[in-house]
């Protein structure tokens, strides 16, 4: 719904990018940043438990220090989402708990 009605600040997730985008975040498992940066917006919020992680340092990094991140499509990676857990309503229930937070 959010890239519909506002594309400039949601980009089309499923769109094949030519150039690095602004985006609202990048997936944990291939992001990247300064040890600087990360130590600067206090690291890993304890708070949060195996979901949503990056969400919360994008967003910090942005309000905090200014500083955006951004998607390259030239690089790639496989991500086997899940595989380094089981699937259980323990997890659901910490995804949703984090989702909340």
């Amino acid at each position: 719904f959010l890239e519909k009605v506002n594309p400039s600040k949601y980009p089309n997730r499923k769109k094949l990018y030519n150039e690095p985008i602004k985006a609202n975040y990048v997936q944990g498992s291939f992001m990247f940043t300064r040890a600087s940066s990360f130590e600067k917006v206090g690291g890993f919020d304890t708070n949060l438990f195996l979901y949503y992680e990056e969400s919360d340092l994008s967003m910090r990094f942005l309000k905090s220090l200014g500083q955006s991140s951004y998607l390259y499509p030239q690089q790639s990676y496989i991500h086997y989402k899940g595989g380094s857990t089981t699937k259980s309503i323990l997890i659901k229930i910490e995804q949703k708990i984090s989702l909340l937070y």
